[in-house]
């Protein structure tokens, strides 16, 4: 009977000490976070489009431009800019980007669009701007 409380006494203390242990650990690692910086970052790449970027000159609001990159991307860090500024709706779904016009674009324009997207916790940090041009298209008679 003495040897069973022994025992019973060891196992408590034990449970202590490891207690203490993951105590202390858990509140060290809660003290200092990690913050991600811009080197750790994985890096969003495209990796095909739709249509193809030779064909990119066939944008209107039936054909718009599916670009999928090599992961999934967030809608609320996303930004698209178009340089001349047109009007553009965009949408994301998984790893892919859709754009498409939302009223009228100018016809036979060089148009540059820039998506960037922000990453980090408190979205302070942008990646690299993925920038490629299209022209709109002639008018169809």
């Amino acid at each position: 009977m003495n040897k069973i409380k022994a025992l019973v006494i060891v196992l408590i203390a034990i449970n202590i000490i490891l207690f203490g242990v993951v105590y202390l650990n858990r509140k060290e690692s809660v003290e200092s976070p990690i913050t991600p910086t811009p080197n750790t970052l994985p890096s969003l790449t495209i990796t095909s489009t739709d249509p193809s970027f030779n064909q990119l000159t066939s944008i209107s609001l039936v054909t718009p431009i599916n670009i999928i990159f090599n992961q999934q991307i967030d809608q609320v860090s996303t930004v698209i800019q178009t340089n001349p500024i047109v009007e553009t709706k965009h949408s994301v779904s998984g790893n892919i980007l859709t754009i498409k016009p939302k009223m009228f674009w100018p016809v036979d324009q060089v148009i540059e669009i820039t998506i960037l997207q922000t990453r980090s916790i408190n979205g302070s940090i942008l990646t690299i701007p993925y920038k490629f041009t299209i022209k709109s298209p002639l008018p169809t008679e």
